[in-house]
């Protein structure tokens, strides 16, 4: 455990050290623009998953 200035930073701080750069990760949309912006920061793909219901969802 160690202390993180918030949830933004402790995020970051989780995907430098569980992830490489060019690695993907998924993030359910719509999302605190932040987050998204973390993983781009931090040289990683963004794959999202969207909340919203569809006719393709329900086939």
């Amino acid at each position: 455990m160690t202390y993180v200035p918030g949830v933004v930073k402790g995020i970051g701080m989780a995907i430098n050290a569980l992830t490489q750069p060019g690695d993907r990760i998924l993030i359910q949309t719509p999302v605190y623009h932040p987050f998204r912006m973390t993983i781009e920061g931090n040289c990683r793909q963004v794959v999202t998953s969207p909340l919203k219901e569809s006719a393709e969802a329900l086939a």
